[in-house]
């Protein structure tokens, strides 16, 4: 019986050293295999980083010579070239990616000093696109109104932008109010033995008060549509 049982001690043995050699070897592929997926990944965004590089530096020269066209013609006062004006803004962004992809190789600082200097381009072409936008809001006309608004909204998020134009927004809605109220003139007393009456026709401060409270609320009711619309 102890010979029995000897024997079923050492075969127990030998199964379980089996066993464990076994796992050591499956943990030791296992390692392997996330290794080379490591390294399969780790090659992958290496290529696509030499990729970026590539097609920045192939598309750089191009894009440059596409903004010199850009800003050489616009207008930024018609609608045609408010949308020459557009594309240059997107052909920035291409430059800027363009940029950063090629940042540690050589040419960096020229190429930021070329960025630098077209964002100043576009920034002093856009001003006067946007002012006259801001003009238009006195039409009523809400499409012709908002769409240019829109385009300049675009193009000043894109450069990050976007408080120069709601400051220049903040100071223009309001004009219109504005010039009513310095506009008024109270009614003067009229001579006596005067028989011209158009005196009498202006309305006192008092009785144009409340109209003016009134152009204020009309112009609140329309700024919450319109602002929405602009901004989002």
């Amino acid at each position: 019986a102890m010979s029995l049982i000897g024997r079923d001690s050492a075969s127990y043995d030998g199964k379980e050293g089996s066993s464990s050699i076994d796992l050591v070897e499956a943990t030791d592929d296992q390692t392997d295999e996330l290794e080379t997926l490591s390294a399969l990944s780790a090659l992958g965004e290496n290529l696509q980083a030499v990729r970026s590089i590539l097609e920045a530096a192939s598309s750089w020269d191009g894009t440059v010579t596409l903004m010199n066209d850009l800003l050489g013609s616009v207008q930024p006062t018609t609608t045609e070239h408010a949308a020459s004006l557009a594309e240059a803004v997107d052909a920035l962004t291409k430059l800027e990616y363009g940029a950063e992809a090629l940042s540690g190789t050589p040419g960096s600082e020229d190429r930021q000093a070329a960025i630098s200097e077209f964002r100043t381009k576009i920034e002093v072409l856009l001003k006067p696109m946007l002012l006259n936008a801001l003009k238009l809001q006195s039409t009523g006309n809400a499409v012709r109104v908002v769409g240019p608004l829109q385009q300049c909204v675009s193009m000043y998020k894109s450069l990050n932008k976007l408080d120069a134009l709601k400051d220049e927004y903040v100071k223009a809605r309001p004009a219109a109010i504005h010039k009513l109220w310095f506009a008024f003139s109270p009614p003067s007393r009229a001579h006596p033995i005067s028989e011209d009456a158009s005196m009498e026709s202006k309305p006192t401060f008092v009785e144009w008060l409340p109209t003016w409270f009134d152009v204020c609320l009309n112009l609140l009711a329309e700024e919450k549509r319109r602002s929405t619309a602009v901004f989002g």
